[in-house]
């Protein structure tokens, strides 16, 4: 393993691949292949896919992780940061079928970034993409490509604040889920085929539930709720468009098919008869081109091949045809 404890100078470590990793002997700090206390630490050109526990664990510093590539087969984190600053940039996270699995999981955080990264396939149970907590502050979550997640895209809790603008998540029981007090902006993103959107909710009984912003998003093919509240929670929403729910037209809010390009193919841009275009909030920054905001991800700095699908069922056949049959693609 590679321990940084309370380093004088900052440290870095750059176009490493890391293999064969556990972790150190001491069970406080030393959690992870990469392990540091009390450091600066710089990480980049990085692939830790081939360890025997999580890859990187830091609390008490400032880490900056650009162009990497994690994955690991056991529960844990891909990356945890505790009690300190973080940014984390262009780098991938693939998933796995371990429970309580997540890929990013910031505690007490103040002023974290986390942009430009893909997050994908955290398929074990109660496993999120970015899990915020420990009371985060200020925390930006920006221009991500989110899919695949069996819990949340993105947790918030604890009493934990962030902006998160840009991203796309795709196919997550949860897209968003807040909670314990919790207050998330979430500006001109694009949900696509997950069961709830935005949930807002109290976890555990005195908790306190979630409240959120929820402004200039586009949320289509939802399978469940596209936002959900409850009793102990508040969701404020506006200049939104979803294809599967009526909300609320006080906020300014649409319901429409949002025109996207390809959606099976992740390709999320909106065609020229979009309802999203030039149709976001009057208030917010104008286009580089002087029109209004569109509704949803603006830009698509990203590509992912589709997940297999269920393209065609005939069933119960008529007319004394012969074959009932069911047709995948990928």
């Amino acid at each position: 393993i590679l321990s940084f404890d309370s380093p004088n100078l900052p440290s870095k470590l750059e176009h490493l691949i890391l293999e064969g990793a556990t972790k150190g002997q001491d069970p406080l700090w030393e959690k992870a292949a990469i392990s540091a206390q009390h450091a600066s630490l710089e990480l980049n050109y990085l692939t830790i896919e081939e360890v025997f526990n999580n890859p990187i664990f830091a609390r008490y510093g400032d880490l900056k992780m650009t162009n990497s590539r994690l994955y690991s087969s056991i529960t844990g984190d891909l990356i945890n940061v505790k009690y300190g600053a973080a940014e984390i940039e262009d780098c991938i996270f693939r998933g796995n079928n371990q429970i309580d699995t997540d890929a990013i999981d910031y505690d007490e955080v103040i002023d974290g970034v986390i942009r430009n990264c893909k997050i994908f396939d955290f398929y074990g149970f109660n496993s999120d993409g970015i899990d915020l907590g420990e009371e985060c502050v200020s925390v930006l979550v920006e221009n991500n490509l989110i899919s695949r997640c069996s819990d949340k895209g993105i947790s918030a809790g604890q009493f934990s604040t962030g902006l998160v603008k840009n991203n796309t998540i795709v196919g997550c029981t949860q897209a968003f889920g807040i909670k314990d007090e919790s207050y998330i902006e979430i500006n001109g993103n694009t949900f696509y085929g997950n069961r709830v959107d935005v949930a807002c909710f109290e976890k555990n009984p005195g908790s306190g539930g979630g409240n959120a912003y929820v402004s200039e998003n586009i949320l289509s093919n939802t399978s469940d709720d596209v936002l959900f509240v409850d009793e102990y929670s508040a969701i404020a929403a506006s200049y939104n468009l979803s294809d599967t729910d009526s909300l609320s037209t006080e906020g300014f809010n649409v319901q429409a098919n949002p025109v996207f390009i390809n959606p099976n193919f992740y390709d999320f841009g909106l065609g020229i008869n979009s309802p999203a275009i030039d149709n976001g909030d009057p208030n917010s920054p104008l286009d580089a081109d002087g029109s209004l905001s569109d509704m949803g991800v603006s830009n698509l700095n990203y590509s992912s091949d589709p997940v297999i699908m269920i393209s065609e069922i005939h069933y119960n056949p008529i007319e004394g045809g012969e074959f009932e049959f069911l047709e995948i693609y990928n």
